[in-house]
């Protein structure tokens, strides 16, 4: 039969079971063929859509995605991994975290960060930070780097204050 009561043409029955069945995520019986398009309207069966497959895959590749930490917890991995003596630049400590651009984030960071070695970190150029200047030239004395005219005089980066790195 070529088409039905309802539907004088089998192609639009056809390409209308097609867009039902594609708009709410079923696939009636019979869309494939001509017959009963009426029938095959009432009686369907759930099958997912190619859109909701697609879907369930990227849900399922992302919750299975090796999660990176985010910034403030990988700079504060860094300056507490900092020991004692060890004098960077927020620069230095963006680049560990991670984030090789984000040297003002670092300093956001530590502004907020309660507990964290503050004073470890200077300018690229050595100098100390300019809010707490006494205070960071102070507690890095007690740690034993030097400290001269507010700028850190040892290389910056290394353990050991005045020593260069070996090639």
């Amino acid at each position: 039969m070529g088409g039905s009561r309802n539907y004088p043409a089998a192609g639009f029955c056809r390409a209308w079971s097609w867009w039902s069945a594609a708009l709410s995520s079923q696939r009636p019986v019979g869309a494939d063929d001509n017959s009963g398009c009426a029938d095959a309207q009432r009686a369907r069966i759930w099958t997912p859509s190619p859109l909701r497959v697609l879907h369930w895959t990227v849900d399922i590749l992302i919750r299975n995605m090796p999660q990176k930490p985010s910034f403030e917890d990988a700079v504060r991995r860094v300056i507490r991994d900092l020991r004692r003596g060890e004098v960077v630049s927020y620069g230095e400590v963006a680049r560990r975290a991670g984030y090789p651009r984000a040297a003002r984030a670092v300093g956001n960071v530590l502004a907020r960060g309660a507990g964290l070695p503050w004073w470890r970190v200077v300018r690229a150029s050595g100098e100390l930070a300019a809010h707490g200047r006494v205070e960071q030239e102070r507690r890095l004395r007690r740690e034993g780097v030097s400290v001269r005219e507010g700028a850190v005089k040892s290389e910056i980066g290394s353990r050991k204050p005045g020593v260069g790195r070996q090639p």
